[in-house]
């Protein structure tokens, strides 16, 4: 085995130096692929190298200041920084600790793939191809700027743990096993779900299938042991999100789901497939290369003894559960001959003798595979299946499974939604995966699979085959498959930090423009001081109302924070009018100006806007809205979990409150929730006596209101709009303004006397 995974390992660093040549030129001064997500994950791997996890310090990232415990808004890479950390002491630069880090990926993932191929087949040309598919799969390239997702090969070392074991019973592999699978779920929080379903998958089939349930035990004894340190960590990030309201939603999930033809999206950058762009959406470049696929059904056609396993016996299948798939599978004809009609005829409806319609085939579509799924898991065949335990059988499986996944709660085809729920949907109820966002990226999981498999059809391809014709066949497929893959990293130049802010709270204006927020992140982490700005998974639910306040140059910004103490402002020279904000501040005095203009503005005492209403409490008779009437109710039922949703802010939408009789009424609490991007970016308060004649209460953009009200209460929002007592029945609010793509919502709505 030696020489071959030398020479295997060798020829991985080779191409890992040529792709990432631009990368190796300027390894500590510019950063491999852009200067987003790359400088943000760089600042966070800096924190883990120079603060100690678990500890309190540790989960205050210097950003989104004063907010605590930030570090939960992203992940934590503790698992990369099993790679970077050292390389950062060593260096003491956290830019060439990311590069290597991320070239490394390269080349340990094909040793990770090489070493589990090697170890289920024994064939070294099968091993080194399926290394090589594995660590420069076009995925790979979709995810540039994600090392989370490059630092994968702790899953195959994780699964060389499992199959040795399964055959040996010794104990060092399952440590090896359970180290790996935490460093994985350390590195990376989308496999910590998804490699661990595909590992309970693996012990379905391997194990428990076969009635191995000691070491059912055993595996699941050694996944508890190794999520001990995980769990701190965990029920931080648990309780710290729920604190703060931080949800993923549904509508979120559906938009970072893969369209079922996303196979056929290529990333843009791949040298030879970049043209392949077909049914692309973000996150959802799945395409896994021709020779890949050629290899894996060239193998399956040609080797005989691929899919063979365990010896079954031949017993004669349950007579319920023919029963059942033969009812299964004729309903399942009915529904598709439904769904077939509907897609050619369009929307149908009878009355007579059975009441029926169909709007869209998505419904009839879901049961008709629903029901074959049914009929599938009660077959013989899928019995027999099982029984035999054959690992190409098993990966070919998980693969399709994953890849289902892929779509989403919702999927869709060339863009087209094509079924009413999917088995994603089935799985939002367990533990992080509603937390998760990007269905797509199970498809890393689909490409561990492939590999393995496409190791083991080239197994089989080359045995019985001489020399020569091996190494032929090898030369070729080596060439395909790094042609599949093949790109150059592209590098970023890195901004360059401003001196003299160790120890200092810094507002880099304006608030919102990404990648200087980004390059706040960075220079916080790696500068030794505090940021109010910040970039991450989440943010805080006052942070799109103080990119409102920055964007309108609104000096009512500065407010929350110095009153805190005193602020060093950063802002490019050329920003004319953020600049005269500034020094309209009370003792601001320019420090510097050079890339960026420094000013420092002193502390000083702010009146806060008030959040909580004074007055007495006005009952609401009704709420009338043209925009999703259907909801209005839920702005007054006293459950903040729930509201009313318009669609993107337009100057038409209004509400009307109906108070049910003439009251003095002074002001109004919108309750936003934890989205605080969802306020209306300019309202208009008007009231009336009679409907007919309405007098203006109160105009402008309630950013201000909202920003108090998020960092106050950041699970509500309440945001208190106060204006001058009158007499009225009835209250209209006008969203007056467009408001990109946010939409206006909220979750309830109150009316108080006022001061």
């Amino acid at each position: 085995m030696r020489r071959p995974l030398v020479a295997s390992a060798l020829a991985y660093v080779a191409l890992t130096a040529i792709t990432g040549r631009h990368v190796l030129a300027a390894i500590g001064t510019s950063i491999a692929s852009d200067p987003g997500d790359p400088l943000l994950t760089t600042a966070i791997l800096s924190w883990n190298a120079t603060h100690v996890p678990w500890t309190d310090a540790w989960y205050q990232f210097p950003i989104f200041w004063p907010t605590r415990d930030v570090l939960v808004f992203s992940e934590h890479l503790l698992g990369v920084s099993a790679i970077a950390a050292p390389i950062q002491w060593l260096t003491g630069n956290p830019i060439a600790a990311y590069n290597l880090t991320v070239l490394l990926s390269y080349p340990l993932s094909g040793l990770a793939m090489y070493l589990l191929v090697w170890r289920l087949t024994r064939n070294a040309g099968a091993s080194f191809l399926a290394g090589l598919a594995y660590a420069f799969m076009p995925f790979r390239t979709s995810h540039l700027p994600h090392i989370q997702i490059l630092v994968s090969f702790w899953m195959p070392l994780s699964l060389l743990g499992l199959h040795a074991y399964l055959e040996s019973r010794r104990w060092p592999w399952l440590l090896l096993f359970a180290l790996t699978w935490v460093l994985q779920g350390a590195a990376n929080g989308y496999a910590l779900v998804y490699f661990s379903f595909m590992v309970g998958l693996w012990v379905a089939w391997f194990m428990a299938a076969r009635g191995r349930w000691r070491d059912v035990g055993a595996v699941a004894a050694s996944l508890i042991a190794a999520a001990l340190p995980l769990a701190p960590i965990l029920y931080r990030y648990v309780t710290s999100q729920r604190a703060f309201g931080l949800t993923r939603g549904l509508g979120e999930i559906t938009d970072y789901s893969a369209d079922i033809a996303a196979p056929l999206c290529a990333p843009p950058a791949l040298t030879f497939w970049g043209w392949l762009r077909i049914a692309c959406a973000p996150e959802g470049e799945l395409f896994v290369g021709g020779a890949l696929i050629a290899l894996c059904v060239a193998g399956a056609m040609t080797g005989k003894d691929l899919w063979r396993g365990l010896p079954v016996a031949d017993d004669p299948p349950a007579r319920w559960r023919a029963l059942v798939r033969r009812v299964a599978l004729g309903i399942a004809l009915m529904y598709g001959a439904i769904t077939l009609w509907t897609i050619v005829f369009g929307p149908w409806r009878i009355d007579f003798p059975l009441r029926a319609s169909a709007s869209s085939a998505d419904k009839p579509a879901t049961v008709t595979l629903v029901l074959l799924l049914v009929a599938l898991l009660l077959s013989d065949w899928l019995r027999r299946l099982v029984q035999r335990g054959s690992t190409a059988t098993f990966y070919v499986i998980c693969a399709v499974v994953c890849w289902v996944l892929t779509w989403g709660p919702f999927p869709r085809l060339f863009g087209e939604r094509v079924l009413y729920q999917a088995p994603y949907g089935w799985l939002l109820p367990f533990p992080g995966f509603s937390a998760l966002r990007v269905p797509a990226r199970l498809w890393l999981i689909v490409i561990v699979c492939l590999s393995v498999f496409m190791g083991l059809a080239v197994a089989r391809l080359l045995a019985g085959r001489t020399a020569r014709a091996a190494r032929i066949i090898l030369a070729i497929a080596a060439l395909g498959v790094a042609a599949d893959g093949w790109t150059t990293i592209p590098t970023a130049a890195v901004p360059q930090p401003v001196s003299g802010l160790a120890d200092k709270t810094v507002l880099r204006l304006p608030v919102g423009e990404i990648l200087g927020d980004i390059a706040s992140v960075y220079d916080a982490a790696t500068q030794n001081h505090r940021a109010i700005n910040g970039y991450s998974g989440y943010f805080p639910p006052y942070y799109e109302a103080l990119g409102a306040l920055s964007e309108a140059r609104d000096e009512r910004l500065f407010g929350p924070f110095i009153s805190r103490g005193s602020i060093d402002v950063l802002v490019k020279p050329d920003d004319v009018r953020s600049r005269a904000m500034i020094e309209r501040q009370p003792g601001a005095m320019l420090v510097s100006e050079s890339v960026l203009a420094h000013y420092r503005v002193p502390a000083r005492d702010v009146p806060p806007i008030r959040t909580d209403p004074v007055g007495r409490h006005v009952p609401i008779g009704s709420v009338r809205s043209e925009c999703s009437p259907e909801r209005v109710e839920l702005m007054t039922d006293r459950n903040p979990q729930t509201g009313w949703v318009c669609g993107v802010q337009e100057p038409v939408q209004d509400i009307t409150i109906d108070l049910g009789a003439v009251t003095e009424v002074g002001a109004i609490v919108q309750t936003i929730g934890s989205n605080g991007a969802f306020f209306p970016r300019q309202l208009r308060i008007e009231t009336s006596l009679d409907e007919r004649s309405w007098l203006n209460a109160w105009e402008g953009s309630p950013a201000a209101e909202v920003l108090y009200a998020a960092m106050a209460r950041p699970r509500e929002s309440r945001t208190l709009i106060e204006f001058g007592p009158r007499p009225a029945r009835f209250i209209r609010l006008t969203q007056v303004a467009r408001g990109g793509t946010y939409v206006w919502s909220i979750a309830e709505l109150e009316v108080f006397s006022g001061p």
